[in-house]
C-alpha cells in the first residue's frame, strides 16, 4: 500500500483503542504540514483522506469568516471545519475527488465516504466483530482472518458488463458507492446514505449557444482548479478530442507544460504521430513512451495485483507503464481525460443505438439508418467488441431497461455464454444474477426507463466509469506509481451543467457527429488536425499478440492449461476439455 502514499505515514487509536485510523500520504499542497490523521482543535474529530478539494480556498474564508482557524494549507483542515460547520452536508459543499473516514468523538461516530463519481476508492469489509476499511482490497486481505471466496454478484455483474458499484470479486468485501457514505455507530450499527447521484434533467430552455459558452466555462474553471498545486502538473495527451482540450487549456495557463503520451508498434493502435503533432500545435513539452507487446506481458502480473479487477484489455498495462515513466521523470499529478465520453456521449455504442432506433422509425429514417450503419461498421471496425457489436438480436431487447441497449445486449449474451461456461452451482449463482434483477439492483432502474434513450446510456455509462474505467484506466494504475490523477471532465460544477443539455446537442443526428457541443465550443481552439479528425479510442493491441510473446505464452501455460482451469473449480466440464 506504500505506493498509494510514500511521502509520510500517520496513525491514530481513539474511542479506548475500539477504533484506529492510519493514512499513507501522497504530499501535494502544504507538503510539510498537512499531516495526517488531521484533527480539530479539542481533537474531538479525527479525519484520513485521499484525494483534493479543488474549491478549497472558498471554503477556507468562510469558515475564517464564521471563526474558524487554521494551522495549515492543506484542504484536508478545511473538512475537518466544514464537518465541523455542517455535520455531513458539508459534503454538498466541496468539488474535488476524495475518499475519506472521519471519526466524531463525540457522537461516538464513524463516517466514511467517496467523491460523487468514486474517483478515489474506498473498500470495506463487515462481521459480527468489527469494520474493516481500505483504499484497496489487498489492504483488507492483509488480515488472515478475511476469507477468500469469489463473489458470484461480481462474477455475474461486473463480468457481464453490468457494473456492479458495490461487488468486488472478493465476497464479503464491498465497495462504497460513489455519491454515497457509511454511518457507523453502536446506536444504529451500519447505515447507508447516499448524498449525490446522476440526474439527467433537461434544460429545453437552453439555447445551443448558451450550451457552447457554458461548455467552455465551466472546462475552463475545471482544469484551473486542477492545476492548483505545489508541485509541477502534467497531462496525459492521446489522439482524441478530450485530452486534445484539456492540453490546449493548460497551454494557455502554464507556458511550461509537459504532455505524457503511449505509443504501440501496431499503427492502427498507436496515436503518438497525432499527439506530438498536437503538442506542436499548442507548443508544448512532448515524450512518447513505446510500448512493445513484450512490455504489457512482462507487466501483466502487477497490473492485476494493483487493479484488483478482471483486465478485459491490456490497455490498462499500457496506462500503467505510461504512470511509471511519469514518476520516474519525477512528477506525481497528471491531468486525464476520462469522464468526456461518458458525460458527452463519445462512445461509439451512443451512435449505433441512435442508428437502432432509426431503423425502427418511418421508411425514410430506416433507410437513412442503413447507410449510417454500414459507414458506421467501416470507421468504428477497430473498436468492435470493445467498445460495440452488432447482432440480430439488438431489437429483441427493449423491455429490459426501456429502450433498445448496446448494454442490455451485451448483457445478455455473456449471461448466456457464462451460463455455459460457469460452474454455477460451484460458485453460488442463483436466479438473484439474473441480468434483469442486477439492473434493478444496481440502478435506479424505475428512473433509469423514464429518461430519453441516450441519457439513460449515459446514466448506465456512468455506472461503468466508476466500477471499471476508474480503477482500471484511473486512480488504481496511476497510485501504483505514485502518481495522482485529476479529471476536469467530472468536476462537479461541469457535470451539472452537461447533465441538463439536450441530447441532440451531445449528438448530432443529422451526422451522427459525437460530443458535438464540446467540439462546437472550442471549434476555433482546436488543432486542424484534430477538428476534421475522427475520434479515437484509447486502445492497445489485443491478447491475441499478447499472447504470441513469449512471456504471455508462458502465462498462457501456467494459467490457462487443463489443469489450472480444473484447480479453479469454477468451470463447466465442457470448458475444462476444450
Amino acid at each position: 500500500m506504500v505506493h498509494r502514499g510514500p511521502d509520510e505515514a500517520g496513525f491514530c487509536i481513539v474511542n479506548g483503542g475500539r477504533v484506529g485510523l492510519a493514512n499513507l500520504r501522497l504530499s501535494i499542497i502544504d507538503i510539510k504540514n498537512g499531516h495526517q490523521p488531521m484533527y480539530n482543535e479539542d481533537q474531538s474529530v479525527a479525519l484520513v483522506y485521499n484525494g483534493e478539494i479543488y474549491d478549497i480556498e472558498e471554503c477556507r474564508q468562510n469558515l475564517i469568516k464564521k471563526g474558524h482557524r487554521f494551522i495549515t494549507r492543506s484542504d484536508t483542515e478545511v473538512i475537518v471545519h466544514l464537518y465541523e460547520e455542517y455535520g455531513m452536508d458539508f459534503l454538498d459543499k466541496i468539488n474535488g475527488e476524495f475518499a475519506f473516514i472521519l471519526w466524531d468523538e463525540r457522537k461516538k461516530t464513524m463516517y466514511a465516504g467517496r467523491d460523487r463519481h468514486g474517483i478515489k476508492p474506498l473498500f470495506y469489509h463487515v462481521n459480527s466483530n468489527e469494520f474493516v476499511f481500505s483504499s484497496e482490497i489487498k489492504g483488507i486481505l492483509s488480515l488472515d482472518r478475511i476469507e477468500r471466496k469469489i463473489s458470484p454478484d461480481y462474477v455475474m455483474s461486473t463480468c457481464i458488463t453490468l457494473y456492479s458499484p458495490t461487488d468486488t470479486f472478493i465476497d464479503g468485501i464491498k465497495s462504497i458507492r460513489p455519491g454515497h457514505y457509511l454511518e457507523i455507530s453502536d446506536e444504529y450499527g451500519l447505515r447507508e446514505k447516499c448524498y449525490w447521484k446522476p440526474r439527467f434533467n433537461t434544460d429545453n430552455s437552453i439555447s445551443f449557444s448558451e450550451a457552447k459558452e457554458g461548455v467552455q466555462h465551466y472546462l475552463v474553471n475545471a482544469v484551473r482548479r486542477r492545476m492548483i498545486a505545489d508541485v509541477p502538473v502534467v497531462v496525459y495527451l492521446s489522439g482524441g478530442v478530450d485530452s486534445t482540450l484539456l492540453c490546449g487549456i493548460m497551454a494557455k495557463l502554464n507556458q511550461k507544460l509537459k504532455a505524457f503520451n503511449i505509443g504501440f508498434n501496431e499503427a492502427i493502435y498507436d496515436e503518438s504521430g497525432i499527439a506530438e503533432e498536437t503538442a506542436k500545435f499548442y507548443n508544448v513539452d512532448f515524450q512518447s513512451v513505446h510500448c512493445s507487446m513484450e512490455m504489457l506481458a512482462d507487466s501483466f502480473e502487477k497490473n492485476l495485483y494493483h487493479n484488483e479487477a478482471v483486465i478485459v484489455n491490456p490497455h490498462s498495462i499500457a496506462k500503467q507503464l505510461l504512470s511509471a515513466h511519469v514518476h520516474q521523470s519525477g512528477y506525481k499529478v497528471c491531468i486525464t481525460g476520462e469522464g468526456g465520453d461518458e458525460y458527452f456521449g463519445g462512445y461509439p455504442y451512443f451512435r449505433l443505438e441512435q442508428i437502432w432506433r432509426m431503423l425502427l422509425s418511418d421508411s425514410d429514417t430506416a433507410k437513412k439508418g442503413l447507410k449510417f450503419l454500414e459507414e458506421f461498421k467501416v470507421k468504428e471496425a477497430p473498436t468492435e467488441f470493445a467498445m460495440w457489436d452488432h447482432n440480430d438480436k439488438w431489437n429483441q431487447n427493449s423491455s429490459f431497461v426501456g429502450y433498445h441497449s448496446f448494454f442490455a445486449n451485451r448483457a445478455i449474451g455473456a449471461y448466456e455464454m457464462f451460463h455455459k461456461i460457469l460452474d454455477t452451482e460451484a460458485l453460488g449463482i442463483t436466479s438473484a444474477q439474473q441480468p434483469g434483477n442486477l439492473i434493478r439492483r444496481n440502478y435506479d432502474f424505475e428512473y433509469l426507463r423514464e429518461l430519453h434513450p441516450f441519457n439513460a446510456s449515459r446514466f448506465i455509462s456512468l455506472n461503468q466509469l466508476y466500477t471499471y474505467m476508474i480503477p482500471l484506466l484511473g486512480d488504481r494504475i496511476e497510485m501504483a506509481n505514485s502518481v495522482e490523477g485529476r479529471l476536469p471532465y467530472l468536476d462537479r460544477d461541469l457535470a451539472a451543467f452537461v447533465s441538463k443539455l439536450h441530447p441532440k446537442y451531445l449528438l448530432q443526428m443529422d451526422n451522427l457527429r459525437e460530443k458535438h457541443v464540446l467540439r462546437e465550443a472550442f471549434n476555433t481552439e482546436l488543432p486542424p488536425h484534430i477538428r476534421k479528425g475522427k475520434k479515437h479510442t484509447f486502445l492497445s493491441p489485443n491478447w491475441d499478440s499478447f499472447l504470441a510473446t513469449s512471456r504471455g505464452h508462458e502465462l498462457e501455460e501456467e494459467l490457462l492449461s487443463v489443469d489450472a482451469i480444473k484447480r479453479t473449480g469454477i468451470f463447466t466440464e465442457k470448458i475444462q476439455n476444450i
